[in-house]
């Protein structure tokens, strides 16, 4: 074999160097169900409308049982989100549940994070007695108003937004409205909803050897946190950001915090 030649077997039979055998690669055929960017990626789009591949199979989306304990209701947001990101007045906002405290809200935000490119982050919360109860209300009545993604409750939501739920296999607990129209809805739940008196625990930070998380101001009036002569790993900036945040939307704050 001479430098600088690479020789590949070719039907067994056929030798080259890489460029002259270049153009005998076949070329990308079309991919039948869309997995590749050749093709549309969505293999969905490829089918008609409302197709079905069984006929016995489950329609309709599971529901467990929800929790009756206090907690907190999160209008969730994302930043890259297509309704949320435009130059409109109309957001895409999940009204979800989280039961317990501070900390326990934070992993939900943050199991959220996983699935979602931009940033997420709690629009507003609200503290109530009864998340199971306070989640369904909300549901109710968006649904009713018809700003639901889920067909039959979105009459409200314009057709240009209707396309991005066309398969219903997003969550059944985002819906697509004006934000000066869930802002009345959410304080008019602040108004009506009892709420619970502050938690005791499960605050940022909090665990059997260190205390709850509290913010001071300094001098320059900018909310700072002491981490000194706490056990363990310091908590990160992005669990301090939250807390900050959950402090800030819902009124609670271990004693001695600042908020």
């Amino acid at each position: 074999m001479s430098r600088g030649r690479v020789r590949f077997p070719i039907m067994g039979t056929c030798y080259g160097t890489v460029g002259t055998l270049e153009h005998l690669r076949p070329p990308l055929g079309a991919d039948p169900v869309g997995y590749t960017q050749e093709t549309k990626p969505d293999m969905t789009n490829q089918l008609p409308a409302n197709y079905t591949f069984s006929t016995k199979s489950k329609q309709g989306k599971q529901v467990g049982r929800q929790p009756k304990g206090q907690g907190a209701i999160y209008f969730m947001m994302s930043r890259s989100n297509v309704i949320t990101a435009n130059d409109t007045e109309w957001v895409a906002v999940k009204v979800g549940l989280a039961s317990g405290g501070e900390a326990e809200a934070y992993k939900v935000l943050c199991n959220h994070q996983t699935s979602n490119d931009g940033d997420t982050y709690f629009h507003a919360l609200l503290t109530v007695c009864n998340v199971g109860k306070a989640e369904a209300s909300l549901h109710s009545i968006l649904q009713e108003k018809g700003y639901s993604t889920m067909h039959g409750m979105d009459h409200a939501v314009p057709a240009e937004y209707r396309k991005f739920y066309t398969q219903q296999e997003g969550g059944g607990e985002w819906f697509v409205l004006p934000l000066p129209v869930l802002e009345k809805v959410i304080a008019n739940a602040r108004q009506k909803m009892r709420q619970p008196k502050v938690w005791t625990d499960g605050w940022m930070g909090q665990s059997e050897r260190n205390a709850a998380v509290r913010f001071h101001y300094d001098c320059d009036g900018n909310p700072r946190c002491e981490m000194t002569g706490r056990y363990g790993r310091p908590v990160e900036e992005k669990a301090l950001r939250f807390a900050y945040a959950y402090r800030q939307l819902t009124g609670f704050a271990p004693e001695g915090c600042c908020i």
